[in-house]
């Protein structure tokens, strides 16, 4: 055999490398060592690496020791030269992550490729007794790929026979398969135990070449006696191999739906829904959700226009964690149409998200290919835009506009992406919210304007041309002219920038890195622990100085680790930095506004909330500020609602105080009613849904703020009249609350799709 550095096959194998991941690097995402460049190496470098030592040793077949030795030799070079070019993109770009990065590699690609050069050994030894050169050649390339081919095919089919998104390979490494789904590193535990198994069948397949030798004759022999254990050793390494096969599922290497089914271990179903949850989970709270989902499930097949919808197969999850262990994405919710399954976690009553994962899942039934999906060729090449874009259509978001609102906004602030970018894989170049919202917005549209029976058509595969009449880009034109005459200005046009103006997950700085870290602060807040959030955000921060969340995630922390003057002063340049969005500049103001309250600078406080209620744009922290404001307006209600909302300058809010506070305000003010609605809120927060209406009643019997409070006391009554069955009270108070002119018809649409028959 050739030197190591004069083979022909590992020259080529290596200036394939260096092209490849060089190319690579210069996507921002892939720039460094870390998730995205471990997972292109462990795509490319295995093969490569199999195909270069199949080559190699087929053309002068070595010993079979020899051959293996050459092939982890080929591996571990291109690793090291794929990993080369990351570092050095990564000193090109800024490191995000390292130290995880690094991790990730010698997990992911360096055992694949290790792997992929023994393969590579086996394949070219059998293949070197082909005679014609070329011949021998063109099969060991083609056989030393089937290998890492074949093992993509079997996660593929657990991709499509079990709920997991995510793929642990003894090639490629790890996938997580969520592409939202940012925090990954907390899959390395996993991916260590894996890789152990890929130690041992390397440790076992080693011992076994050694074993071999070459007669006299020329042929090859296994010889037991000539290294006594090493026989051993390798049965050994080959039973520690199966061992952690046979065991993957408790390790969390792949799941099915029964193991998954068994962890959680409740459920509970009727014609409509079938649902797993865990065991933790109170029976009432199980079948508020299985009623819930049948609601949901009805009204998505109402807009469908479909006479007899299937069931659908829940799988709630308690947490992001279990989620994430269990099928592989955490903070994204997912749905499955071809298993009519959707995967989400428990959240309140009624469910944000379900409705649009059930969307996914019906629309399956006039889907296309195996996935039944959008898309060309059987849906074998997606549409994501249309994916997306249905089911958002079906089941709209609780927001104070409606999606062709928003359009409308973008198209102002020349935002608005063309329809051609976004119904094709361009659909990934936007950030999430702007792509979701502007498929969603033109499919409504469209079925507004053709038929449900046309986007079923264009669903199915049908070109829109022949389901509509139109072409695409003449329909963008006649939607277009829709969006010039809807009315958005004023904070509505400010939010739409903050919102709708911000990169991809592919455009972003060290997603995975300030993700995580970001998500770690947050815990650390909820923990109480202050100084471990303040490292955390402030890693995050020096890794994107650009991202909102890590810039303020401490606004509740951070008077208790400096001061609440000090924390002013910190607040007060991102609050006055018209470099930054508006609405991280009206978080700023409102933490330093909160600090105000709770040290007794009323007035202070006071007119920041009345500045922010002239700027900020979401309903739930307009709702929350108005109450503020409320709050700074009347000290004798401040400590009770800061008690509530903010706690106090040394730690955090103390529910319990903050009941005592409130009952008391209710006993010394008869006729107000803002106290009962707190109260009712916070116990519908936790499912506690007869002990919420009796407040709420008392509540709207009371004095109310008028405007967005009193309309939120009747939305969260009609959502717990549901809750209890109690249709008669729902229709009422939705009746009621309909009427309110001023209601977004957003928020009303969103509102009834979710209760359904319950309001109407």
């Amino acid at each position: 055999m050739q030197s190591l550095v004069r083979s022909r096959p590992l020259q080529i194998a290596a200036a394939a490398t260096l092209v490849g991941m060089a190319a690579i690097g210069f996507v921002p995402l892939f720039a460094g060592p870390g998730y995205e460049s471990a997972l292109a190496a462990g795509l490319i470098l295995p093969s490569l690496a199999a195909v270069a030592t199949a080559v190699e040793v087929s053309d002068h077949p070595p010993l079979p020791s020899r051959a293996f030795v050459r092939g982890l030799e080929t591996g571990a070079l291109l690793v090291g030269i794929g990993y080369a070019v990351t570092l050095l993109h990564g000193l090109r770009t800024g490191m995000c992550d390292a130290r995880s990065g690094t991790a990730m590699w010698a997990l992911g690609p360096l055992p694949g490729a290790l792997l992929g050069g023994a393969w590579g050994a086996l394949v070219g030894g059998l293949m070197g007794r082909i005679r014609a050169l070329w011949t021998s050649r063109i099969v060991a390339a083609i056989a030393a790929i089937a290998a890492p081919a074949a093992c993509v095919l079997v996660s593929l089919y657990r991709f499509h026979s079990s709920p997991i998104v995510f793929a642990f390979d003894p090639f490629f490494g790890f996938f997580s398969g969520a592409l939202y789904d940012t925090v990954v590193t907390d899959a390395i535990p996993r991916l260590v135990t894996y890789r152990a198994g890929t130690l041992a069948t390397l440790f076992a397949a080693g011992a076994a070449a050694s074993l071999v030798v070459r007669k006299g004759d020329g042929t090859l022999a296994l010889v037991r006696q000539r290294h006594p254990g090493v026989m051993w050793l390798a049965v050994v390494g080959a039973l520690a191999s199966a061992v952690m096969t046979v065991e993957g599922r408790r390790l969390g290497h792949w799941q099915t739906a029964e193991s998954i089914q068994t962890e959680l271990g409740g459920r509970v179903t009727n014609d409509r829904c079938d649902i797993f949850y865990p065991r933790s989970v109170r029976d009432e709270d199980a079948q508020t959700l299985l009623r819930d989902c049948a609601t949901q499930a009805r009204e998505v097949a109402s807009y469908y226009e479909l006479d007899k919808p299937p069931q659908v197969k829940v799988y709630a999850f308690a947490s992001r964690r279990q989620k994430r262990e269990l099928m592989g994405a955490g903070r994204t919710s997912i749905a499955k149409p071809w298993r009519r399954e959707v995967y989400i976690q428990l959240a309140g009553y009624p469910h944000g998200v379900l409705g649009h994962e059930i969307a996914h899942v019906l629309a399956g039934t006039f889907g296309d290919g195996p996935f039944a999906i959008a898309g060309s060729f059987g849906g074998l090449w997606p549409n994501p835009g249309l994916i997306e874009g249905i089911a958002e259509a079906a089941s709209p978001d609780d927001d104070l506009l409606t999606a062709q609102q928003w359009s409308a906004a973008m198209l102002k602030l020349e935002l608005l992406p063309p329809l051609s970018k976004v119904f094709a894989f361009g659909f990934f170049g936007e950030n999430a919210p702007k792509a979701y919202t502007v498929a969603g917005a033109f499919v409504g549209w469209l079925r507004e304007r053709h038929s449900a029976t046309a986007i079923r058509k264009w669903y199915a595969g049908t070109t829109i041309e022949k389901a509509t009449g139109r072409s695409l880009a003449v329909l963008e034109q006649e939607w277009l002219a829709s969006l010039r005459g809807i009315p958005v200005e004023g904070p509505a046009l400010a939010y739409a920038k903050s919102r709708f103006d911000r990169p991809a997950v592919f455009g972003r700085r060290c997603p995975h890195a300030v993700d995580a870290l970001v998500e770690r602060g947050a815990e650390l807040v909820g923990e109480g622990d202050c100084i471990g959030a303040a490292m955390s955000f402030g890693q995050a921060s020096l890794l994107d100085p650009n991202d909102t969340h890590a810039r303020l995630g401490l606004s509740g922390c951070l008077p208790r680790l400096v001061g609440p003057d000090a924390a002013r002063q910190q607040w007060a340049p991102v609050a006055n930095d018209p470099k930054v969005s508006q609405d991280a500049r009206d978080r700023a103001l409102e933490a330093m506004a909160d600090i105000d309250l709770v040290n007794g600078q009323l007035a202070r406080a006071g007119d920041a909330y009345d500045q922010l209620l002239g700027t900020t744009f979401h309903e739930d922290r307009l709702r929350s500020l108005a109450i503020k404001a409320l709050a700074a307006r009347e000290p004798r209600i401040g400590r009770a609602v800061g008690e509530m909302l903010v706690g106090a300058v040394s730690r955090p809010s103390n529910t319990k105080l903050a009941y005592a506070l409130l009952g008391q305000w209710m006993a010394e003010v008869s006729d107000d009613g803002l106290p009962a609605y707190l109260i009712g809120r916070n116990l519908a927060n936790d499912g506690l849904w007869r002990e919420a209406a009796g407040y709420l009643d008392e509540a709207l019997r009371r004095r109310l703020p008028a405007g967005r409070i009193s309309r939120e006391v009747l939305r969260l009554r009609i959502v717990v009249a549901c809750a209890e069955r109690d249709e008669e009270t729902a229709r009422a108070v939705f009746a009621r609350w309909r009427a309110d002119k001023e209601l977004p018809e957003s928020r009303r649409t969103a509102l009834e799709r979710r209760l359904g028959s319950c309001v109407r």
